[in-house]
């Protein structure tokens, strides 16, 4: 028999391998050369120039400006790319702020130049990065299973930080009319930061941290902090003293680099994942579809295929058919897994019927996962409103288009219907038959690309149970 566990060996022994490089052949070697690298510029920048503090920072937004474009042009799917559309075009204004502010530093020598052009690119790449994280936040917390106290607590102590710092220029006599415009500045910088940060720290806090196809979203996280404490700490130190802020300012750039380092390593990740879960599915799916098509041109027929009584059965009657699913669900024991490629399946009324009685399943105790394609979102909304509400229905709505439109139920992973239309039936699903296996190489590549699928919404989506 397999399980769950097994059908992830393959992808969980890739993905282990890759997390081993990304953390010890890259994060931990470009953090250690990164602070080495800011201590020997603080040392031998004696006059306190600071040309070559924004180096390293602009080395690494190219990185992640760079890794933005390969998922671009590359073959991840589009839906992979949509989802982090706002996250690639921030990255590339912060890219475009740090060359500027760098250019300000090397070419013009301004020491610090603050405020500049560059902060209108900062501004925009916020909006962006905002946008991003705040939907994330909502993905994370669907449930509301983060408190209301708990937000309203996060959000109070991260607002003292601004409040405070505002507070002290006050009282050190900060001469408004000859430094508005930096005031201005900072006041901004205060509130965006102040909502950057208050999402990430909840979206860290609510998210596992021992699932690996999360881990680019709490690096994202991280990322963001870094960000922000750097942020506040620049805006504050280049109001109160311009020697001040002379002196800081190596420091402040560390822990940016830091920040767009794990951004890097964030985007990284997520190319890494997606590529993994990615490979083979289409051809898996394809090649298992032309295998279904030359099955249903025997007709009817049951063939055991070895002592242990493997076997595989086409059926075209679909009394049969609906006899038979009803009788998998009702005799289930411990879970069923359903992935439906194309919407159609849903106006059918045995497929109506066989979904009210998962629910049924459901309430009894049985734990059931479905994977229904997003086009059918609006399809039959009262029996999918239905569904997700049930505690024990894991529901999860996916994107990726398939090389097939069937139905897959998978039974305890012991037993597999598939549900499929002739290729002359064009896609009607009126006419449609199915296959019903318990062979072993069968059923390991259903959950296998079950799985495959239900880990790339949660690596794009950042779904969590």
């Amino acid at each position: 028999m397999y399980n769950v566990e097994s059908s992830k060996t393959d992808v969980l022994f890739r993905v282990k391998y890759e997390l081993k490089y990304l953390f010890s052949g890259f994060l931990l070697t470009a953090a250690v050369s990164t602070f080495f690298i800011y201590l020997i510029i603080y040392l031998i920048d004696i006059e306190k120039t600071n040309k070559y503090n924004s180096m390293v920072t602009l080395i690494f937004l190219g990185i992640c400006t760079g890794i933005s474009l390969l998922l671009i042009t590359t073959h991840i799917k589009k839906m992979e790319i949509r989802k982090f559309k706002a996250v690639l075009i921030g990255i590339v204004f912060w890219f475009l702020g740090e060359a500027t502010y760098m250019f300000y530093q090397s070419v013009l020598n301004i020491p610090v130049p603050y405020p500049s052009i560059a902060e209108l690119f900062y501004f925009i790449g916020y909006g962006f990065l905002i946008y991003h994280i705040y939907k994330s936040f909502n993905v994370v917390n669907k449930n509301k299973s983060i408190s209301r106290s708990t937000i309203i607590f996060v959000s109070f102590v991260v607002s003292l930080i601004p409040v405070v710092t505002t507070v002290h220029m006050i009282i050190s006599g900060i001469d408004f009319n000859s430094q508005f415009l930096e005031i201005a500045m900072n006041i901004l910088y205060y509130v965006l930061d102040t909502i950057l940060l208050v999402s990430a720290l909840l979206i860290i806090y609510k998210l596992p941290k021992k699932d690996p196809f999360i881990y680019h979203w709490m690096l994202f996280c991280v990322s963001m902090t870094l960000v922000t404490i750097a942020d506040f700490g620049y805006t504050y130190t280049s109001t109160i003293s311009d020697d001040l802020i002379l002196v800081t300012e190596w420091l402040w750039n560390l822990i940016y680099a830091f920040a767009y380092l794990f951004l890097s390593a964030a985007l990284i990740w997520y190319y890494k994942l997606s590529q993994l879960l990615n490979k083979d599915l289409d051809d898996t799916f394809n090649a298992d579809e032309s295998n279904r098509q030359v099955i249903s041109s025997r007709g009817n027929f049951k063939e055991f295929l070895g002592e242990n009584k493997p076997f595989i059965e086409n059926i075209e009657d679909k009394e049969r058919i609906h006899t038979l699913l009803f009788e998998l669900v009702n005799y289930s024991k411990s879970e069923i897994s359903i992935l439906i490629c194309a919407p159609n399946w849903l106006e059918t009324t045995e497929i109506k019927d066989l979904l009210a009685l998962v629910n049924k399943r459901a309430d009894e105790g049985l734990f059931i996962r479905i994977l229904l394609h997003v086009s059918a979102f609006v399809k039959d909304n009262n029996l999918q409103r239905l569904i997700f509400k049930n505690p024990n229905i894991s529901l999860r709505y996916f994107e990726k288009p398939l090389k097939t439109d069937a139905l897959i139920m998978l039974v305890d992973l012991e037993k597999a219907m598939v549900l499929d239309t002739k290729k002359d039936s064009t896609q009607d699903t009126g006419k449609y038959f199915a296959i019903y296996t318990n062979k072993e190489e069968s059923i390991f590549t259903y959950i296998s690309s079950f799985e495959k699928i239900w880990l790339l919404e949660k690596v794009v989506t950042c779904a969590i149970e």
